[in-house]
This record gives structure tokens, C-alpha cells and sequence, in this order.
């Protein structure tokens, strides 16, 4: 069963790793868990091996029980599967979890801060806007451990901007994305408000912006979550906003959440049994709504955008790119 809510663990050099995740970064650890139930059954008769992939990954303290820790060893593709009980009757078909090795990439962050009458748009001061921006990139480099993907504050701007500080058009975007480019990773505009009290963060990459040059960036506002700024980041690296509206409470299956983040058959999923969609939906990074988010999948889950609406009652959510994919997803964005 796929846990959704990431967690943390050392990696060497003592940056976390999540666990659960899409991609292992390259010499990375990553814990791997499943649910086993009753909890008396014993660990000993659950085991884990490397049926695809053999020599990407390779387990670290042991194969047995209900977590395992891997380190990426080679770059590749691999699929961890769990045998549960006598080995001659096991559980059938067994449960497993499929993933990626990938060398880590680094994204230069650079902020811009507007200021009004030499008052950060974020806080009060200066020290307490960085501080700011500090959480929100530390939040932004545990999501990223699910991709292999980490971020650095680059610089920090303050540019005195009365017309940017409350943004209420378009126009005051386009004027702010294009204040500057090339700038060799992502350009983070932070403001008091954006046009709607709700707005807590827009990337170029969205419309009405369709122009990748001069006016490329992404906005947020003061009171933006934890997990605005790596849901931003990943609209730069192409993946796509999903909603939990007009869900219902239909339970997860294959069907809306695809094979890739599917495991084996009914009852031997990632999922248990009685969660629904949208509950999934709600956890992931791509969602809008939810300061939970936390999951970053493979690829493609069904849902609705953001402007998106069923044609009738007998219409089914199309598929939303929201988690790693190896040719549609850019995990090395620049601004």
C-alpha cells in the first residue's frame, strides 16, 4: 500500500530522502512500505525482492518485513515486489511497487521580493520575509526527494515596485515576469496579493501566459502555503493543476489512478480499499485546495482542472499529468 504522505530519513551528507517515492536520486536511500494486516502477522514471512531492475537498486539492512530501505545504485528503471506468507501459497497476485533511478538535479531559486515604501511584501522585515522563503524552499526540497529533484536559494532581490505589490491584471504580470530572464534556474516573484484573495501562487507557464520569452516567472503571494512554491515549481516542469471537485466518493481503482501507480490486483494495491479518489486527489502535490498535499506519482491521475467541468453526468475526469514522467516532464526547469 503506497503511503501518501511523505517521510523523511538520512541520506548520506544528512538531506532526506521521502518515502514511497517516484524516483531514487542516484546514491540516495529510499524506504519502502507496506501495510500487512492483522499486525501480529509476522515480518519474517513478508519479503521483498528486486523482480525488474536487478543491480539498479539493492536493498540496505535487510529484504523482510513491512519497510525496506534501497539505495540507488544504477540508473534505471525497477519494481520491488513483496512475497506475503508461505512462499508456496503466497498471496497472489503479489503486491508491488514500481520506480526509478535518476541522478539528482539542482535548481537555482531566485527571489525577487517586492517591497512597498521599503516594506517586504512578505513580513514586516526583511529577516522575517527571508525566513520565509527559507520554509518554503525546505518544503519545497522534501517534496522534491520523491523526484531526486533539489533546490538552492541562488539570490534575493528587493525591487521597490508599488505596481507589483498587490497584483489586480494580467498586465501587472507580464510586467513582472519580464522584469528580467536567463537568470539560470527559476524566478520567484513574492508579493503581498495576487488578483484574488484565494490566489496564493501563478506560474507563466498557465493562462493567459503562453510565451515562454521575455515573460517566464512565478508569483506568491504573502500568505502562500508551505506547499505553494513546489506546486509552482512543477507547473514550470510541465505537470498539470487537478481538483477534487465533482469527484464524489467513488473508491480508487486502476482505472483513475493508472498501472503505473496501481499494485497487482483488488486488495493488493497501493490503496486501501475504502479510500476514495477524491481523498487521493486531495493528498497530491498538484491539487488545489489542500495544504496536505504532499504525493508526487507516476505520471498521469484522472481528475478535472481547474476551469474544467463534466459535459454530463455520465462523463469520466480525463487523465492530468501530476507526477513523474520520463519524456513529458521536465525535472530540470530554468526560468
Amino acid at each position: 500500500m503506497k503511503t501518501l504522505t511523505p517521510d523523511f530519513i538520512n541520506k548520506p551528507g544528512s538531506v532526506s530522502v521521502a518515502f514511497n517515492p517516484a524516483v531514487v536520486g542516484l546514491g540516495w536511500l529510499a524506504r519502502y512500505s507496506i501495510d500487512v494486516l492483522p499486525s501480529s502477522f509476522p515480518d519474517s514471512d513478508i519479503v521483498w525482492s528486486i523482480a525488474q531492475g536487478t543491480g539498479n537498486v539493492v536493498f540496505i539492512g535487510g529484504n523482510t518485513g513491512r519497510s525496506v530501505v534501497v539505495r540507488g545504485n544504477a540508473e534505471g528503471d525497477f519494481k520491488l515486489e513483496v512475497t506475503i506468507g508461505n512462499p508456496i501459497a503466497p498471496l497472489s497476485p503479489k503486491p508491488y511497487i514500481l520506480g526509478k533511478v535518476l541522478t539528482e538535479t539542482v535548481t537555482p531559486l531566485h527571489f525577487f521580493i517586492i517591497t512597498l515604501n521599503g516594506i517586504p511584501s512578505l513580513a514586516a522585515n526583511k529577516v522575517a520575509a527571508e525566513a520565509k522563503i527559507d520554509l518554503w524552499v525546505a518544503n519545497a526540497n522534501h517534496k522534491g526527494r520523491q523526484l531526486a529533484m533539489s533546490f538552492t536559494k541562488a539570490s534575493v532581490t528587493y525591487l521597490e515596485r508599488p505596481e507589483w505589490f498587490n497584483i489586480t491584471n494580467d498586465a501587472h504580470y507580464a510586467e513582472m515576469f519580464s522584469y528580467t530572464n536567463n537568470v539560470g534556474g527559476l524566478e520567484i516573484y513574492c508579493v503581498n496579493t495576487l488578483d484574488t484573495p484565494a490566489t496564493l501562487g501563478v506560474s507563466s507557464v498557465q493562462n493567459p501566459f503562453s510565451s515562454p520569452e521575455p515573460d517566464w516567472g512565478i508569483a506568491l503571494a504573502a500568505h502562500a502555503w508551505d506547499t505553494t512554491l513546489m506546486h509552482e515549481i512543477l507547473h514550470a516542469c510541465g505537470l498539470e493543476d487537478i481538483t477534487t471537485r465533482l469527484l464524489g466518493t467513488e473508491l480508487v481503482s486502476e482505472y483513475l489512478v493508472g498501472a503505473d501507480n496501481w499494485s497487482g490486483g483488488a486488495g493488493t494495491g497501493y490503496y486501501p480499499s475504502d479510500l476514495t479518489h477524491s481523498n487521493l486527489v486531495n493528498r497530491l502535490v498538484m491539487c488545489q485546495g489542500s495544504n496536505e498535499r504532499g504525493d508526487i506519482p507516476f505520471g498521469e491521475v484522472r481528475g478535472w482542472g481547474l476551469n474544467e467541468y463534466p459535459q454530463s453526468d455520465h462523463s469520466r475526469p480525463s487523465f492530468k499529468l501530476v507526477g513523474f514522467h520520463p519524456s513529458r516532464m521536465n525535472r530540470n526547469p530554468r526560468h
